[in-house]
């Protein structure tokens, strides 16, 4: 996959909007059925199927670096 971060400056909604289609390919190279959800209300990004099962997935990324590594902190919904 190209690094989207090459280039121009992208905004939080595009580089998310990114990295739901890398993971959305890379979900279908692996033999998955991918789905995507209309519009931006639905509690998840990216549905993904297997052999009847259906599974909802929030996809996240991060371009912050520390030390040679990505970090990225997820919080709930009552922070935890």
């Amino acid at each position: 996959m190209t690094d989207i971060s090459e280039g121009s400056k992208k905004t939080c909604k595009q580089l998310g909007e990114w990295a739901e289609l890398c993971f959305m390919a890379r979900a279908a190279e692996r033999g998955l059925n991918v789905s995507k959800p209309h519009g931006d209300s639905a509690s998840y990004d990216v549905g993904v199927e297997q052999n009847g099962r259906f599974l909802r997935m929030q996809v996240k990324s991060t371009t912050f670096r520390r030390k040679g590594s990505y970090t990225c902190n997820i919080v709930g919904p009552k922070r935890e």
